[in-house]
């Protein structure tokens, strides 16, 4: 009995000495491999991006589409007009083209928007002033729409469906339809149907422009820096990754009012074929203007908040509640613009 217990402890020690062997080597081998890829991390660190080259990276990829053909086209705009006006521009019967063409982005059933507009600040607009809508689609409205269409000749729409997530698509619809139709006209100016303008005081600021800067290479409006896209899909605006890589969108203005040379729409027209689109349009915008290295113009009179009292020294000013508002808003104010 002793002997085979003095056998079995000689045995328990020799296995217990084993597997102390087994996890030292096994620890020193680790060691070693942490040490290698240590060694190698300090030898060819991967760099890393900061956001803004991040950013200029991501914009300088997108500017290659100007080495482009057939085959590069990602923005086909597949579209076709139902409704253009008449006697705006040359091309549809005007006598000549306006100075200033304003693209009013409205929603197709927002009718009363746009008369509450006719009715107030575009209402007997300056000869060189000349005002349209853009629309897209949707069935139960087409009676109605043709209807306001016959009364006014001041309707363009297209045959896509006029939902939030084609904002887009509406927007390169009035950029196309402006400069193929109004070629000599030297601005554009979109805006939302939810704005009020001051259109003399929007004139003083682009004769001003055209004055000093012969016309050419104005984007301009309440400018968005560094803002950042919703990663989260509960959001209106999510955008993945997948869609736009980068830590922040570039520069731009606030697609509800934007003032833009007509070069510059030029411009943006014919790189949207080549360029993803995104459906938050301002920001799309604001992507095609740093691709082709149009500058941002910052000019806080393109507000973004309503502020009505304030319009005899603003541009534009948003946040009009409803039709019934404008004109009441109008009544109020519109002795603080100055012709």
């Amino acid at each position: 009995m002793r002997y085979s217990t003095v056998c079995a402890c000689k045995w328990l020690i020799k296995f217990t000495a084993a597997i102390i062997v087994i996890v030292i080597t096994f620890c020193i081998g680790l060691h070693s491999e942490i040490s290698k890829d240590h060694n190698a991390t300090l030898v060819t660190p991967t760099p890393t991006l900061s956001p803004e080259e991040g950013l200029q990276i991501y914009i300088k990829n997108l500017s290659s589409w100007q080495d482009h053909n057939d085959s590069a086209i990602v923005n086909s705009h597949p579209y076709q007009y139902l409704i253009v006006p008449t006697k705006i521009c040359k091309l549809n019967g005007a006598v000549s083209d306006p100075f200033l063409l304003i693209v009013v982005k409205s929603y197709v059933s927002n009718i009363g928007h746009r008369e509450a507009i006719r009715a107030t600040w575009g209402k007997d607009l300056p000869s060189s002033v000349r005002l349209v809508f853009i629309l897209g689609y949707l069935d139960f409205m087409k009676s109605y729409i043709a209807i306001e269409s016959n009364r006014y000749k001041d309707i363009i729409q297209e045959d896509f469906f006029d939902v939030y997530r084609n904002n887009t698509v509406k927007t390169i619809m009035g950029f196309n339809w402006a400069v193929d139709n109004c070629k000599e006209s030297q601005y554009t100016f979109f805006v939302d149907d939810d704005y009020i303008v001051n259109i003399p005081k929007l004139l003083t600021y682009i004769k001003s422009h055209h004055k000093y800067s012969k016309g050419v290479g104005l984007y301009a409006g309440y400018m968005w820096e560094k803002a950042f896209p919703k990663r989260t899909n509960l959001s209106k605006w999510y955008v993945p990754y997948k869609d736009y890589p980068c830590v922040y969108w570039p520069k731009y203005v606030g697609g509800g009012s934007m003032m833009i040379s007509m070069d510059v729409a030029t411009k943006m027209k014919e790189a949207f074929p080549y360029i993803k689109p995104i459906f938050i349009d301002d920001v799309y915008i604001g992507i095609v203007a740093a691709t082709l290295g149009i500058k941002v113009r910052m000019e806080g009179r393109f507000s973004p908040d309503y502020k009505p009292n304030n319009i005899g020294v603003l541009y534009s000013t948003h946040g009009v509640a409803s039709s019934s508002a404008l004109i009441h808003d109008w009544e109020m104010i519109k002795s603080k613009i100055r012709k």
